[in-house]
């Protein structure tokens, strides 16, 4: 790994996202923030439940946001980093100007976990405002929500990301994962926060997010060492 490649990487994607990918950060802000209201809905309007215990119910179906945020708006970036990317050819010429695979990887990978990070804090925060606003309801963060949304959830989120990457880089026709894989990743979850919306989360359920989000990452690393630059570019 060249860290003046991964440099130079990092740029060039942070520019493209400021150029032509604000309008997706917005729409998946604010698009994430309604689909998150019909999950909260039914514990703001329960009446049998105190205000604290709303609170504290609500700061954990935040994790559901976090997932929502990273799928959608993480596989966006993967999917014109890397898929669109091979599919018009730029990925040839930086290749053959000397830059190494892994960095090449490394630094669409590290861009899409900053942004996608950036927009879910903004996310949650617009979230936070309006339950605040409208509602008069406060959200507690415990120590194991507030790990859950903030790193379980999106070190899961990004370690699907990673595995999905290696899929782009190595399949040829892949038009119908990139189609198929943020509809269904969205629905899916949405309509498992409806179900699980009065369950509270467990320490397991964090510790078995971290650790296959984290496998997902080394083992898609360890992949992409080993795709031909052949295959990356599509001629195998």
């Amino acid at each position: 790994m060249n860290i003046t490649d991964l440099k130079a990487v990092v740029w060039k994607e942070s520019k493209e996202i400021m150029r032509s990918m604000k309008g997706v950060i917005i729409l998946t802000i604010l698009t994430t923030n309604v689909l998150q209201y019909v999950t909260v809905a039914p514990v703001i309007n329960k009446t049998t439940m105190s205000d604290e215990m709303k609170a504290v119910q609500l700061s954990a179906l935040t994790m559901y946001l976090s997932v929502l945020v990273v799928l959608f708006l993480g596989h966006t970036f993967i999917n014109r980093f890397l898929n669109d990317e091979r599919k018009d050819r730029t990925i040839q010429t930086l290749l053959a100007n000397g830059i190494d695979q892994t960095s090449l990887w490394l630094g669409k990978m590290i861009v899409t976990v900053l942004y996608t990070f950036i927009t879910l804090l903004l996310t949650i925060g617009l979230h936070i405002l309006f339950i605040k606003v409208f509602f008069h309801l406060s959200i507690s963060f415990t120590t194991l929500t507030f790990i859950l949304s903030f790193i379980g959830m999106p070190a899961l989120g990004f370690g699907i990301l990673a595995l999905l990457s290696t899929v782009y880089w190595y399949f040829n026709k892949v038009d119908i994962v990139s189609f198929l894989f943020p509809l269904v990743s969205y629905l899916g979850i949405w309509n498992l926060s409806i179900k699980l919306v009065d369950n509270f989360p467990t320490l397991m359920v964090l510790i078995i997010s971290i650790i296959i989000g984290l496998c997902f990452i080394f083992a898609s690393l360890f992949i992409i060492n080993k795709i031909p630059k052949e295959r990356i570019i599509g001629k195998v």
